[in-house]
């Protein structure tokens, strides 16, 4: 495995896994009563989860699919992030992921 997969397998798994933090940071906030509803909408703990299902998407294509390609993996990649956005804008009609207020 080159070293340019071995980097982009590595930040996918960051990518989940601070994902998982952030979730857990902002579920515990939500549940003690500092940060309000109104504040941070519970659509965009919707919108978390699916950038983690999204990351494992991804890391299951670099992984195990035939991607020696780094043409292929850059159009999967660009794919995946118009695919979030389409469902982010429906989950949050016109406020972006990190407007919601």
């Amino acid at each position: 495995m080159d070293n340019w997969l071995r980097i982009t397998e590595i930040s996918m798994g960051l990518e989940l896994f601070l994902g998982a933090i952030l979730i857990m940071v902002v579920n515990r906030r939500l549940r003690s009563g500092r940060i309000s509803k109104r504040t941070f909408h519970i659509q965009n703990l919707e919108t978390l989860f699916l950038i983690l299902i999204i990351a494992v998407i991804e890391l299951f294509t670099i992984k195990y699919a035939f991607l020696r390609n780094r043409v292929l993996l850059i159009v999967i990649e660009i794919i995946l992030v118009f695919v979030f956005l389409v469902v982010d804008r429906r989950f949050n009609g016109k406020e972006s992921f990190t407007g919601g207020v």
